[in-house]
């Protein structure tokens, strides 16, 4: 099946720290990266995080992103919740995408997944 995103999505993955402003204190989640872009990142998360995602004011809803990639970049991207879809009781896939990343870093990213492009992707790299 064609990808039919700008950019084609990589199956790595690695642990992802989501922070969520909340109304009265910020969130913080351990999550799993499924897969990655350029422009976005799909994550595994429970249900006490969407809870604090639909609980934001303000829509779209925004987190922080920290990660750090398995060659050993670190990512600090404030992103965007463009869909959620439940997979079971308690597990859900979340799809973000960059808006801003900070220190620059868009361009590391880009490297990375260069490899990929060109050789094709690996499987659980983490």
């Amino acid at each position: 099946m064609k990808e039919r995103g700008a950019f084609p999505r990589y199956p790595i993955t690695f642990p992802v720290k989501v922070v969520i402003d909340g109304a009265e204190k910020k969130h913080t989640f351990n999550t799993q990266c499924v897969d990655i872009s350029r422009s976005s990142v799909q994550i595994s998360c429970d249900s006490a995080m969407v809870e604090a995602l639909l609980a934001q004011e303000n829509y779209p809803h925004m987190v922080d992103l920290d990660f750090s990639i398995p060659d050993g970049s670190v990512f600090s991207i404030f992103s965007q919740v463009v869909t959620h879809r439940r997979l079971a009781q308690n597990q859900y896939y979340l799809v973000l995408v960059f808006n801003e990343f900070h220190k620059g870093t868009d361009g590391q990213l880009a490297e990375y997944l260069k490899d990929f492009e060109l050789g094709g992707f690996r499987v659980d790299s983490a």
